[in-house]
């Protein structure tokens, strides 16, 4: 599918890009103090002479004791503005399924390209690539059916959706316990119409089994240990408010009073990524080869910018604006070639949101502008946008949306003076 490998290979290449390149931030966020103790240096000069020793003094009374010391104040516990989970059975079960079902179905040609050429040289994404074959090809008919079935309507977003709320230790056992106590129409609300047709949770229940008894057990177990300390490395990072700099950098609130964590949540998989929103979380879900916190954001920043732009895509004037800026052929023509995963307003989000998303490494000092003129993007519509983004937009001024508007708008005149 064409419009697949596009946004799959334009992510890895950004990741790539930020897992070589080291600069330093443009804004640094911490909720850490750092002291450095001063130390006076070691005396050189030559030893004074012994004195000769005095008289003996007469005794002197014991000096009353001094009060005990009052304890110093435990420190208040740093907040937290991030945190890097490692590998979840809630997450993986239906995220290793949907990509084997995506390397060897779907979008074969796409994952031997990158896999093979983008990542010839990483030994674990060789070893992953070679389980999702090996995985398939171990699949009898039944299980193939099944895997077309559960896969070809609804995707790993809307199962692990229903899974979010479930403690990270919950084994496979408990998962498939959950998903037959849940009603008909709540498996619908997330995976349609299929999920009301007889015999589905039974069949599911079944498939679960026997995948993770036969597949997924095993390579689970090799791959946490490994992603337990992938998790404190990048805990380890600068404690960064990415709230908080995205509203900063759009002048842009989220809604709700609420502090809310963004949550990373580390996957066997080295394409894609995915967001979620609970009340007090942004979820989001961090490629294999994840390796610092600049990648982290290269992921945030765009899934939790679907949520700062929500409010902004879903007003009438922005639909209106859609259509006129569709005037454009090159953006036309790219929107219908996108168009199994986006319609036309979304397809326009997606280019604004992603361009946003660049344009906040650019501020944060992990992209130049040299970077920008040449990085992988959906149209050159949203390349204009970021370059505008970066040279016009004042957040002390205006919000993203109202300069968002502004270029809509000079866009939209542009098309009708040709």
């Amino acid at each position: 599918m064409r419009s697949f490998k596009p946004r799959s290979l334009l992510f890895i290449v950004v990741i790539a890009l930020l897992t070589l390149a080291v600069p330093t931030p443009v804004y640094q966020v911490s909720a850490q103090t750092w002291v450095q103790a001063s130390q006076s240096a070691p005396s050189t000069s030559a030893p004074a002479p012994t004195p000769a020793p005095a008289p003996t003094p007469a005794p002197t009374p014991a000096p009353t004791p001094p009060p005990a010391p009052t304890p110093a104040p435990t420190p208040v516990a740093k907040v937290r503005y991030y945190e890097v989970r490692p590998l979840a059975q809630k997450i993986e079960l239906f995220a290793s399924l949907t990509e084997i079902y995506q390397a060897n179905v779907t979008h074969y040609d796409l994952w031997r390209d990158v896999y093979l050429n983008e990542y010839e040289d990483n030994q674990a994404a060789q070893r992953h690539y070679q389980w999702l074959m090996k995985t398939y090809d171990g699949f009898d008919a039944r299980m193939r059916d099944d895997l077309n079935y559960f896969f070809s309507e609804a995707n790993a977003w809307h199962y692990i959706d229903l899974l979010l709320g479930l403690e990270d230790s919950t084994t496979v056992s408990n998962i498939i316990t959950y998903l037959l106590q849940l009603t008909d129409a709540r498996l619908a609300d997330n995976l349609g119409g299929i999920a009301e047709e007889s015999g589905f949770k039974p069949r599911l229940a079944n498939f679960l089994r026997r995948y993770y008894n036969s597949f997924f057990a095993a390579y689970f177990r090799e791959l946490y240990t490994r992603s337990l300390e992938q998790a404190a490395k990048l805990n380890a990072s600068a404690n960064f408010n990415i709230i908080e700099f995205m509203e900063r950098e759009t002048a842009i609130k989220f809604a709700g009073s609420t502090p809310v964590k963004t949550v990373f949540y580390l996957t066997s998989a080295f394409m894609g990524s995915m967001g979620f929103e609970r009340q007090d979380q942004y979820i989001c879900l961090l490629q294999a080869d994840t390796s610092n916190l600049a990648s982290m954001l290269a992921t945030a920043f765009h899934e939790i910018g679907h949520t700062l732009f929500r409010t902004y895509i879903t007003s009438r004037d922005f639909g209106i604006k859609v259509e006129q800026v569709l005037d454009d052929p090159e953006l036309a023509q790219a929107q219908l070639e996108f168009s199994d995963a986006y319609g036309r307003r979304a397809f326009v989000e997606e280019n604004l949101v992603d361009g946003c998303s660049l344009y906040l490494l650019y501020r944060h000092g992990d992209i130049s502008m040299q970077w920008l003129e040449r990085i992988p993007v959906y149209t050159e519509f949203e390349r204009e946008y970021i370059i505008g983004l970066v040279t016009e937009f004042q957040p002390a001024w205006e919000t993203i949306f109202q300069f968002t508007n502004k270029f809509l708008d000079r866009k939209i005149i542009q098309l009708q003076w040709q």
